[in-house]
């Protein structure tokens, strides 16, 4: 199998508390995410489950990014990840 990159739409969350999808459609065979929080936002962005909310999740610093990986032999499904902001 070969290795295909797909970049995704920026996510906008609009206002804190409107958690968005990372991905508007099924994206289930992947073995990696990378997620960035743009430098020009004003705060840190929480990537979660559906009960993703500011303070509740994993915390990216603006100007920083973070990589999930799957387990070996598991396939993440970008659909349930979540961004607040």
């Amino acid at each position: 199998m070969s290795l295909v990159l797909v970049t995704l739409p920026q996510v906008t969350v609009s206002t804190s508390g409107s958690k968005q999808r990372a991905s508007s459609s099924v994206l289930s065979n992947v073995e990696a995410v990378y997620i960035s929080a743009p430098a020009g936002n004003t705060g840190a962005i929480y990537i979660g489950d559906s009960n993703v909310a500011v303070g509740r999740g994993i915390e990216v610093a603006k100007g920083t990014s973070f990589t999930i990986l799957s387990p070996k032999g598991e396939m993440i499904d970008i659909y349930n990840i979540y961004i607040d902001a």
